[in-house]
């Protein structure tokens, strides 16, 4: 029987609190990711989290990340998850299409907290959700100092 393993990754704040943990999917043998269907790893990270562990002893009081691709964000069982102990983040993989767009309002008015995973630049995949999510995260290994102070400077505004 092969093992699935849950992990939780820290999420720190500018001055090293401790803020939220991303909820992460894992499996086999090695305790890594082998992801290959995006929706099966977050409904795996969903089960183990909230069926199997119970959202108190995986949180506490803090929140989740939890990855979400095009076909999660836009089917109703996402409002399965608690607004109140999740953060959905979109992954690189999802365009800012009107119909995204029209359903990230939507999960925000219900109570939702939206963030964009792994940015590099600021384009037409993300330009129309900047408005609507409540983080922005950053991938700084792909990035050099410059190119981060600058997508920062340009995130502020």
């Amino acid at each position: 029987m092969e093992n699935t393993f849950f992990g939780k990754q820290p999420i720190l704040d500018r001055n090293q609190n401790l803020v939220a943990y991303e909820l992460l999917f894992r499996s086999g043998d090695e305790n890594m990711a082998e992801v290959s269907d995006d929706v099966h790893a977050s409904a795996n990270v969903v089960v183990n989290a909230y069926g199997h562990l119970g959202i108190q002893q995986v949180l506490g009081s803090l929140r989740g990340f939890i990855n979400v691709n095009n076909e999660l964000l836009l089917d109703d069982t996402i409002l399965l998850l608690p607004a109140k102990h999740v953060v959905l983040e979109l992954l690189e993989t999802i365009a800012a299409t009107p119909e995204v767009v029209q359903r990230c309002i939507e999960l925000k008015q219900a109570g939702y907290q939206l963030a964009l995973d792994d940015v590099t630049r600021i384009d037409d995949r993300i330009r129309p959700l900047l408005s609507i999510v409540n983080v922005v995260k950053i991938d700084v290994l792909a990035l050099s100092d410059t190119e981060i102070e600058g997508l920062v400077h340009e995130l502020k505004a």
